[in-house]
């Protein structure tokens, strides 16, 4: 069976890497990928010829044409080396109780006995994860703006509404582990779009990016866990190219992944929670205002013996390691699947508009991507069609494009002689008010032709039930902003014109004739 193709946000994390000189081995570190698909796809990089900035530029389509791959990479091998070097990690653990025994002569009496065993570096993260394994605690070496640790805190904080109700708040923290200069914010959940909030704040408050982002396994942040390759949700991924940062995750029930961001939550109990204690907020803004107050004591207190503080030490030495924030704000793009209609358009399920595709796709799968302002629509990785996105509170909008329809339907209406100014001229025979209702269904749509149908139902109505009744149906649906067939039908249907009185401006109330399935209060007394 065949691998799963990596994804086009891998594909752009893998550019950013190499733009920014990072080895082979590094790429695969950070983006959690083998190391041979890394290479693979660094060659198809290097092969193309193309600058690193050309490609960053180039949208989705363009791009996956140029390098994706879908012959996928097979999963290498078991490792026999492995099983060797196992039996090893008892002694291993012995030796270096030894002060003067280092891992670097442990590596070179192991390559006299294996000399096509492991490289360093390999050989090391196999003994460190063992010495995790045996509860050896080794000390963590933290670089300047390296890594930014996160972690939501166990206790919450709460405000109380007007009312007395008392509202819990979630309390998010961030901390560079070299510096120890830490943000904190209040949010109501740990909800995805709270937690992106929370990155975005913390960023900011910061004044620029870190090299990479060590979380919790947060639902929000984590899609599957996984002590070697964690699958992060398709938002965070999102967020990691947007930023141009690497995610991380710590293992399951491995706190001490994260020590510092542990040490920092047990801090901010003792530095915000406890001096805001007596405080009673009546809004999340007034805590999080109240936190900034809290956090630029933490800041200027100094470490114990030392001179410097957390601030003097992230403003000389961690702000100018971080990468400068993106000039746009991001936005957040999500993916569904749809099914393509007979009327050769999609459904948009979140706010249920429509938008069209080329019709030689009906019936077919695709993949709509879109985000706040657009529309994407996929078919096996290439794009059949982009539309601004309806942005209406009113449902059953239609986008459609002229070249997505059939040849017979563009030149349908232009056949039966059918356009606006058409409509218009035929309402304009039986009242202004016909007119002015027309008008309105055609405003309602983006592209006219959707509307002609909605136009020959209600002129139709003028042979079934006359002019004069037609009119003043029309005449109430203006009234009552309800400039619709469904509207006109009912009220003629129903007999309602005949019983509406205009001076009074009020619609009249709908008389049910009397039949036995009625039934009174008394009924059931």
């Amino acid at each position: 069976m065949a691998a799963k193709p990596i994804s086009m946000l891998d594909i752009r994390r893998i550019l950013q890497l190499l733009k920014a000189n990072t080895s082979k081995r590094s790429i695969s570190r950070q983006t959690a990928l083998p190391r041979n698909t890394v290479k693979k796809y660094v060659r198809l990089i290097a092969q193309l010829n193309v600058p690193i900035d050309h490609l960053l530029l180039m949208e989705d389509e363009q791009l996956s044409v140029l390098i994706f791959d879908y012959g996928g990479t097979a999963s290498p091998p078991f490792d026999i080396r492995y099983e060797e070097l196992q039996k090893k990690f008892p002694s291993f653990k012995k030796d270096l109780e030894n002060k003067h025994v280092t891992r670097q002569l442990l590596w070179n009496e192991y390559r006299l006995e294996q000399p096509t065993g492991y490289e360093y570096s390999r050989f090391c993260h196999h003994l460190n994860e063992f010495m995790v394994s045996k509860d050896v605690t080794m000390p963590m070496v933290h670089y300047p703006g390296e890594k930014l640790l996160i972690d939501f805190a166990g206790k919450t904080m709460s405000y109380f509404n007007a009312d007395g109700t008392e509202v819990k708040c979630q309390v998010f923290v961030a901390v560079f582990p070299f510096s120890g200069y830490t943000f904190t914010y209040a949010v109501h959940s740990q909800k995805q779009a709270d937690f992106l909030l929370c990155l975005e704040k913390s960023l900011c408050y910061f004044g620029g990016v870190p090299g990479c982002i060590v979380g919790d396994n947060l639902k929000s942040y984590v899609k599957k866990s996984n002590r070697y390759e964690p699958e992060f949700t398709d938002l965070m991924l999102q967020f990691s190219v947007h930023y141009n940062t690497t995610l991380m995750a710590a293992r399951v029930r491995k706190p001490k992944d994260k020590a510092s961001v542990e040490r920092t939550v047990r801090l901010a109990y003792e530095r915000v929670y406890a001096p805001l204690r007596n405080h009673r907020f009546t809004c999340i803004e007034d805590i999080n205002a109240s936190i900034v107050g809290q956090l630029e004591h933490h800041h200027h207190r100094k470490f114990r013996g030392e001179e410097e503080n957390r601030e003097q030490l992230f403003l000389s030495k961690e702000l100018p390691c971080l990468k400068e924030l993106p000039t746009s704000t991001m936005e957040v793009k999500q993916t569904v699947m749809a099914k393509v209609q007979k009327n050769y358009h999609i459904v948009l399920g979140q706010d249920w508009h429509f938008y069209s595709v080329p019709h030689q796709y009906t019936g077919k799968e695709v993949k709509v991507e879109y985000t706040f302002s657009h529309v994407e629509i996929y078919c096996q990785h290439q794009r059949i069609a982009v539309h601004a996105r309806i942005q209406n509170s009113r449902r059953n909008l239609y986008a459609t494009d002229k070249q997505h329809m059939p040849e017979n339907h563009k030149h349908y209406s232009e056949q039966m002689g059918w356009d606006a100014d058409y409509f218009k001229t035929q309402a304009a025979k039986i009242a202004p008010e016909v007119v002015q209702v027309i008008e309105k269904v055609l405003n309602t749509r983006v592209f006219p032709q959707q509307a002609f149908n909605t136009c020959i139902g209600i002129l139709r109505l003028s042979g079934k039930y006359g002019s004069d009744r037609l009119m003043k149906a029309c005449r109430m649906a203006l009234k009552a902003n309800s400039a619709n067939y469904k509207f006109i039908s009912n009220v003629l249907s129903n007999s309602t014109d005949k019983r509406w009185v205009e001076s009074t401006n009020i619609l009249p109330e709908v008389i049910i004739p009397h039949h036995d399935n009625l039934r009174g209060a008394g009924f059931y007394q």
